[in-house]
C-alpha cells in the first residue's frame, strides 16, 4: 500500500526517502518500482511511469497499483503513509531487539563478557530510540 500511496502523493515519496531505501522493500518488483519512483525529481504521475518503464511486469504492477484499485478515494494519503511508515519502523526496530537478544544469548553461552557489554549497549540504545 505504501508503494500505491508514493505513485499518487509526491510529499509522501520524500518522506519516504528520508527513512527508506529500495533496498528496504523486500520484494524485487516492489523494489524496482520504488527505485522508479525515488529516481524522479519533481511529479510524476502513474501513466508517466508506465510510459518510460520498458519491463512489462513493473508497468503492470504501477496499472494495477494506480488504476485497479479505488480503495484510496477520499483517504487522507500523508495519514495512512504516516501509518505506514511507523509500523514499518516499528517491525524493524523488533527485529533488530530481537537479533541483538540473540546475539547477547550466543556470546553470554561462549563467555564474551565484552561483546555482551558492547550489545547491551547498543540493545539500550535502540529501545531508547524507540521511546523518542
Amino acid at each position: 500500500m505504501l508503494l500505491q500511496v508514493m505513485l499518487w502523493y509526491k510529499r509522501v515519496v520524500n518522506v519516504v526517502k528520508e527513512i527508506f531505501s529500495p533496498d528496504d522493500f523486500t520484494h524485487p518488483l516492489c523494489r524496482r518500482l520504488a527505485q522508479e519512483i525515488f529516481s524522479h525529481q519533481g511529479d510524476i504521475t502513474p501513466s508517466h511511469l508506465i510510459n518510460q518503464v520498458a519491463d512489462s511486469a513493473l508497468s503492470s504492477l504501477i496499472s494495477s497499483l494506480s488504476f485497479g484499485d479505488s480503495s484510496l478515494k477520499g483517504v487522507d494519503l500523508q495519514k495512512v503513509a504516516i501509518e505506514i511508515i511507523q509500523t514499518l519502523k516499528r517491525r524493524s526496530h523488533q527485529r533488530k531487539i530481537k537479533q541483538l537478544s540473540q546475539m547477547i544469548q550466543n556470546y553470554e553461552r561462549e563467555g564474551e563478557e565484552e561483546k555482551v557489554k558492547e550489545l547491551y549497549q547498543k540493545l539500550i540504545q535502540l529501545r531508547k530510540s524507540i521511546l523518542i
